[in-house]
């Protein structure tokens, strides 16, 4: 019903699919499009389990993606486009403003870097978001606001871990995608930046969290090496600080 309820609509500027069943509905529904070069937005979302590494996208294949061809914004997530190469080199082909990748999809940053860079920078994309995490964390109380005078009198001094003793547990740290690197996505908003594409989303978000905690770590270790050359003793308490983990 649906595949010919779309079939039936040749004016259609904008198109929003999302399935719960891996994705075959969306691909049959893309088939069927009778005006694909009217459709300017488009955004698809398949249920998948999250970053199945193992599965490989099948909906948005570069042929289906390619008649497209006046498209201005799209959106994938769940896992529904291949993450290839040979998928992006099939996106410089149409006229994109904005592309937004959602949770689930698995592109490498070192490709995406690539596709905000010269000699192959699409040639008319102006907004990248990357919204590849669904937690992105929290920042909690900053090390530079709490006296350690106590905590660290708990603390065993031969401590391997002061993180784990000292520091306060009430941050929520980002869950980033596996092999997911801080240093390539800043790179990649900086790369995108020197060649005039905004590169955003809740991965920066949580970048902006994950360093603001470990700078954090670095300071309390800082601060925990002091205190000890200063001869302070441990206190022996009944117990050790709540961890975070």
């Amino acid at each position: 019903m649906c595949k010919n309820l779309v079939a039936q609509c040749p004016n259609l500027a904008e198109l929003h699919l999302k399935e719960n069943n891996g994705g075959s509905l969306v691909s049959l529904i893309l088939s069927q499009i009778s005006a694909p070069t009217r459709i300017k937005t488009l955004s698809i979302t398949t249920k998948q389990s999250q970053w199945d590494l193992q599965r490989q996208g099948r909906p948005v294949t570069q042929t289906r993606i390619s008649v497209f061809t006046n498209l201005k914004s799209l959106s994938l997530g769940g896992g529904c486009s291949p993450g290839t190469e040979a998928f992006l080199v099939a996106l410089r082909g149409l006229p994109i403003e904005e592309l937004s990748l959602e949770v689930g999809e698995l592109f490498s940053l070192s490709s995406l870097i690539g596709f905000v860079s010269p000699p192959n920078q699409h040639p008319t994309l102006n907004r990248l978001v990357l919204n590849l995490i669904e937690e992105k964390g929290e920042i909690g109380t900053r090390v530079a606001e709490v006296d350690f005078e106590q905590a660290f009198s708990q603390i065993d001094p031969d401590t391997d871990d002061v993180e784990d003793d000292a520091m306060t547990d009430n941050w929520t740290l980002p869950k980033f995608p596996p092999g997911f690197s801080i240093k390539q996505a800043v790179k990649l908003r900086n790369k995108g930046s020197e060649n005039g594409v905004e590169v955003i989303g809740t991965v920066y978000e949580g970048i902006t969290i994950q360093q603001a905690y470990d700078d954090d770590v670095e300071m309390l270790g800082d601060m925990w090496k002091e205190w000890k050359k200063k001869g302070r003793k441990s206190k022996q308490s009944g117990g050790t600080r709540k961890s975070k983990k």
